[in-house]
């Protein structure tokens, strides 16, 4: 894909950890990181990247995988039976769980404010290779994946609702974080 956007496009990819790919101080005046932290090895060290090419004015938006919305799914796991049918935690790619409290310190302590948090909504995860054998980058059609795709949708809503009844606060309903940093 990195080829294909270089060759038609004309865009300066860069296939590689961000670490390595050579940016220059003050660099971007936004850095996303949407469902990739909790995937990072070494957190600290990748906000210290961030935080040094990112410009005095820019922000940070980060999405991740609400750790308490984790527990939430391994108690309706406990209740359905089902908890040995299903990787509540995603152990096998999420190297970090993160609350939004944890979050929050993390930022904090490798020199970041956060200016917002709130509920992100649910990816929806594509699922042709069931179908057709084969994974596709595009969407899958919610029918094909109805079940997975309303209740995804149903605890983002609670969350939601739980966010604005705790006082802008994520709770055990939102299945995902986000937040917007600035440097501190």
């Amino acid at each position: 894909m990195a080829e294909l956007a270089r060759k038609y496009f004309s865009l300066n990819i860069k296939n590689c950890f961000l670490g390595e790919a050579g940016f220059r101080d003050e660099f971007f005046d936004v850095v996303t990181m949407t469902d990739v932290f909790e995937h990072i090895p070494n957190p600290c060290q990748m906000l210290g990247t961030v935080r040094r090419i990112l410009k005095k004015d820019g922000i940070l938006f980060i999405k991740v995988p609400n750790g308490l919305f984790n527990l939430t799914k391994l108690h309706l796991a406990r209740l359905t039976n089902k908890i040995n049918t299903y990787d509540i935690f995603d152990s096998y790619e999420h190297l970090v769980h993160y609350t939004y409290d944890t979050l929050n310190k993390m930022l904090q302590r490798n020199g970041f404010t956060v200016i917002y948090k709130g509920v992100g909504r649910p990816i929806q995860t594509p699922v042709w290779h069931k179908y057709t054998g084969k994974y596709y980058q595009y969407p899958t059609p919610w029918v094909l994946d109805y079940k997975n795709h309303i209740l995804r949708n149903i605890f983002y809503f609670a969350g939601l609702i739980e966010y604005f009844l705790m006082g802008r606060r994520v709770g055990y309903f939102a299945p995902n974080i986000i937040v917007i940093a600035r440097k501190a």
